[in-house]
Parts: C-alpha cells; structure tokens; sequence
C-alpha cells in the first residue's frame, strides 16, 4: 500500500515507521527512530502543533483525522493526510499515537493550480464588465443624458423616455460594477483584501446585525491572490453564518497581519455554541475548513465573549508563499516530499 505509517510515543518521538514513510521522506530509518518528530519532520517545529499534540494526549479521542505538511530529507514539503489512532497501555492510559498518511501533494498542488486557473479567468471576466461594459454603459449613459438636455431644450415629448432610459443605463452600470466586484473582490491589486474586506462590510446605519471592522498590520502582506480569495470567502462565509443561525446584532471583523502569520476572526454576539445548532457536516463549515487546508492554515471554532461564536483562521506567510514546494516530483514513482 502507497500510505505511510508511523508511530509516537507521549513525548512525539518516532518510535516506529514503515518502508514507504521512508522511501517518502528520503530518510534512513536510523536518522528518525528515535527522533522528536516535530524537530525533524514539521515546518519550523511549528510551536501550535506541539500544544495541539500535548493537548490530546491528555483527552484523546480513540482516533481522529488532520492533515499537514512535513518536511522531507531534500527540504522539499508533501502534503500528508493522517488517520490517527490513540495507543493505550493496559491501564487504559494514552501512551501515544498510530498514524496511517496518505501523500496528497499531487492533489493539493492540482487543486492550487485549478484554483489559480479559475481565480485568473475570474479576474479577466470581472475585468472585461468592469473596464469593458462597465465603460460602454457609461458612455451610453451619458450620450443619453446628453440627448434628453437638447430634447428638453427643444420641448421635444421624447424627452421623459430619454431620462428614464438614462436611469435605466444608470442602474445597469451599477449592477456591473457590483457583478465585477462579486466575481473577483481582490482585483484591483495583490492585497486588496482590505479594502474588499472594508466595502464587504459597509452597511447601512440601521443595518442589523451592525458589521464592524478592525485592521492590524505590523509587517508586510506576503500571501498571493489565489490565498487571499480562500481567506476573503471564509470571511463571507462567517458572516452569512452568523446573520442565518445566530440571531446576532454585532459582528466584529478583526484582520491582523504580523510577521509569521496573518489572522482573521470573525466573531458575533449571538446565541453561542451552547444554543446554536453547529452541524460539522454543514456545507458552509465544510467549505470554511476546506479552503483554510488549501492555503495550510488553521480554523478553530469557539464560544465569544461573553457571548456568541468566534472564527479565526489563521494562515502562515511561508505556507502561502511556498506552495511551488509542494511541487510534485515527476521522476519518482510516489510524490517526494492535526500534528
């Protein structure tokens, strides 16, 4: 079977792997048994995912799935999804963990690309209504005002239909302007996710739930379009959420870029996880969950303060910026490369 297996010990020292773990990640096995697997094999050590690891040991469930990237002996990076069993001693203790992962590098770079595609042919249609018949409304538009002052001038009857007619280009024009928009939000430029993310919550005064906004940003925005779209739809998506199921008033969008990692949360005063009915299985979780994979980035779903549900995704820079690493490597018969 093309599935690597591996396992952990309570300490996340790899105490077992199998022959195809290895011929994945380019190592021997004397270089790994024994080894703390977050040093060895994720990005950085990645410091979140040492709690996580930590956290579940203490109150484990008997098995779980998650999916992450790890790093192979050439430094290149695949893409691995894990099944995870818990292993108990006779006390019934967790003593530490069975993973069986399948490599998915080759379909998450595939979905990238797809994705990349289809982002691109958003652009050049948002494009072509925004500058193409956006600008041929508004010349008609004003060509008919222009028609409906001489007709005025003159006391010509047409006149009336002529202003209704420019009302109706008037009108038409908004409504391609707001198509373009809806179709590519990010396109006026790469990092244009504030001011989408700013007309996205323009409301009326008297709009309820009322839609607020707060922007931080300590360090420079390195995560390309196609990732910024994934992280603007989680933000529509959040909302939407929050104005069908939790009967909020309030909803507090925060975008916070730092130095490592960027992060958005969405949070409303609503009823709360404790009276809201939170399916898993509910098609706008799932989509939040699967563009937050996409992009390497973490989602986490909890109760606000004091009350409602907040969302945060959190995306690492290097995941946004590195994905070309996820490349997979052609001349091998298996692709190279929550713990």
């Amino acid at each position: 079977m093309h599935l690597g297996v591996i396992t952990l010990n309570d300490s996340a020292e790899l105490t077992y792997c199998n022959g195809y773990f290895l011929r994945l990640t380019g190592w021997a096995r004397s270089e790994v048994i024994g080894r703390n697997w977050f040093e060895r094999f994720v990005p950085g050590g990645d410091l979140d995912r040492r709690r996580v690891f930590a956290s579940r040991l203490k109150n484990v469930p008997n098995s779980w799935r998650h999916e992450n990237e790890i790093v192979c002996r050439s430094k290149r990076y695949a893409r691995i999804r894990w099944n995870n069993s818990a292993l108990r001693d006779a006390a019934g203790t967790v003593v530490g963990v069975m993973s069986i992962g399948e490599d998915i590098t080759e379909n998450r770079w595939l979905e990238h690309e797809m994705f990349k595609a289809i982002a691109r042919e958003r652009r050049q249609w948002a494009a072509k209504l925004h500058d193409g018949l956006g600008q041929l409304l508004f010349g008609g538009g004003l060509l008919t005002q222009g028609v409906e002052t001489e007709a005025l001038a003159a006391g010509m009857p047409i006149a009336r239909e002529l202003a209704q007619l420019a009302s109706i280009l008037r009108t038409a024009l908004e409504t391609c302007l707001q198509v373009a928009h809806e179709i590519s939000p990010l396109i006026d430029m790469n990092g244009g996710i504030v001011h989408a993310l700013r007309e996205f919550t323009k409301m009326p005064d008297n709009f309820v739930p009322h839609v607020t906004l707060t922007v931080v940003e300590a360090a420079p925005l390195h995560i390309n379009v196609v990732s910024l779209d994934h992280i603007y739809r989680v933000a529509q998506e959040a909302c939407v959420n929050a104005l069908k199921h939790a009967s909020a008033s309030s909803i507090k969008i925060h975008w916070d870029v730092q130095p490592l990692f960027v992060t958005l949360t969405v949070e409303d005063n609503g009823v709360g996880l404790a009276h809201e009915v939170v399916n898993p299985e509910h098609l706008g979780l799932k989509l939040m969950r699967y563009r937050a994979q996409m992009i390497g980035a973490s989602l986490a779903i909890s109760d606000g303060e004091p009350l409602g549900t907040r969302i945060t995704l959190r995306c690492p820079h290097r995941s946004a910026l590195e994905l070309a690493a996820l490349t997979p490597d052609k001349s091998t018969s298996f692709s190279p490369g929550v713990f």
